[in-house]
């Protein structure tokens, strides 16, 4: 597969919500998308820190029965914190046993959010609270503290795994279709992508930048064959940009691509 680099003329610039340029969540995983009772599922976290101040973070699931997360049964098993500032994180989380009957009543779908939390070291109290223990009281409703945390040098997203009788939806794949190397400043290059495994599931796709930007907030179009083109404008100033481009299915799949380019 080819990654097209094309020099493109008469393009709108970069829209300034694909620029990331604090501590920010990028992508969160779960692998697969959809589980079923007692299965152990993969979370994967992207996480971009363009000032490298360095940060924690803290990664947990609720399934939001009852007055709080069902994970409260668990204890000590609850949350995993990271303090490496790894921008690339990964953990498991477990699905509660025993949702069978639940899952009948609801209809056959259980959602489940996948939280991660980063913050420059000291920032955020929940993040040594669930170091030292101390779960519930902070994980059972996040929003109880939201409005505690600064407004910079924290990033908090959420994505949804669902728990179903018969899992059978896997994550999408995101195919760069080459490598880009590197590229001029100001330079306006286009990003061809194949995508795979959405077939019948309406999927977006986004673009996220550390330099320069992309040129549309609202994503790429897919088109019938999984062929996805983003135009990423290079900064005017040379030095280093991470590239991220993140799939997101309405089943709860993602796919992330990555790449650090070179500007010159």
């Amino acid at each position: 597969m080819i990654l097209a680099l094309t020099l493109l003329s008469c393009m709108p610039g970069p829209a300034p919500e694909t620029l990331i340029d604090e501590l920010r969540v990028v992508s969160i995983t779960a692998d697969p998308p959809q589980a079923e009772p007692g299965d152990v599922v993969g979370i994967d976290v992207v996480v971009a820190d363009p000032t490298n101040t360095g940060f924690d973070t803290l990664i947990w699931t609720c399934t939001p029965l009852g007055d709080g997360c069902l994970e409260g049964e668990m204890g000590d098993g609850w949350g995993t914190v990271l303090r490496d500032g790894e921008t690339s994180l990964q953990t498991e989380a477990v699905v509660p046993a025993g949702l069978d009957a639940v899952l009948a009543e609801v209809g056959g779908t259980l959602p489940i959010l996948t939280w991660t939390l980063a913050c420059e070291p000291g920032l955020c109290p929940a993040i040594d609270a669930v170091a030292e223990g101390e779960t519930s009281r902070w994980l059972d409703d996040p929003t109880t503290w939201l409005g505690e945390l600064p407004l910079e040098g924290v990033s908090l997203a959420t994505r949804k795994l669902s728990v179903v009788e018969d899992a059978s939806h896997a994550n999408p794949t995101l195919a760069a279709l080459d490598t880009l190397e590197g590229a001029t400043t100001s330079e306006e290059v286009l990003l061809q992508f194949q995508l795979e495994g959405t077939e019948g599931v309406e999927t977006e796709v986004f673009g996220y930048s550390t330099a320069g930007g992309f040129s549309t907030p609202e994503g790429g179009l897919v088109d019938v064959d999984g062929r996805v083109d983003l135009t990423w404008f290079a900064p005017e100033e040379a030095g280093e940009a991470s590239l991220y481009v993140v799939a997101l299915d309405e089943l709860g799949g993602t796919a992330v691509w990555e790449a650090t380019v070179t500007i010159e």
